[in-house]
């Protein structure tokens, strides 16, 4: 229901973003906490990977999370054996920070790359409809993400995995 709520918030251009202060550790430990003891797939481990400190970021913390628990649980659901991996990095040069989700899934053939972030697209019809979804997460990430002033890019390597980077201004 929240996805569908997103996507018509976006379609509508109903979407206010919230900035505030943020503390990016403080953000990081709590979105990780928020996972602790789920356990989607005992053969997949859910990997965290940021430096403390972070810096206090000026950002909408509520599309952000939604942007990383969109990408973290569609890493989840199309990985069998491995690993996903959440990271954060700051770079104060250029005022931004990268968030990278990848794992260890998959994949998405290239010829599919150029629509992963289309409304309704999905990977695999067939595990989707065993997993759940309606192809809506990513088309959020990536409408978020531009509303925070970001991008968002895509690598894939089929049988091999899928990694998302996200960069954010950090102002």
């Amino acid at each position: 229901v929240d996805v569908i709520l997103d996507s018509a918030s976006v379609e509508t251009g109903a979407v206010a973003v919230h900035k505030e202060e943020l503390v990016l550790s403080q953000f990081f430990d709590e979105l990780k906490n928020s996972w602790d003891g789920i356990v989607v797939n005992p053969n997949v481990t859910l990997e965290w990977d940021y430096p403390a400190p972070l810096p206090v970021v000026v950002s909408d913390p509520g599309k952000l999370k939604i942007i990383l628990q969109n990408l973290i649980n569609n890493a989840l659901k199309f990985t069998d054996t491995g690993e996903v991996r959440v990271s954060a990095r700051h770079n104060p040069n250029y005022e931004k920070m990268v968030l990278t989700v990848s794992d260890t899934g998959i994949g998405i053939a290239p010829s599919q790359l150029p629509f992963v972030f289309d409304k309704f697209w999905q990977v695999d019809a067939t595990r989707t409809r065993t997993q759940g979804g309606i192809g809506m997460g990513l088309y959020i990430v990536k409408a978020f993400t531009e509303l925070l002033g970001g991008n968002v890019t895509v690598t894939s390597t089929v049988g091999q995995g899928t990694s998302f980077r996200v960069e954010l201004p950090t102002v």
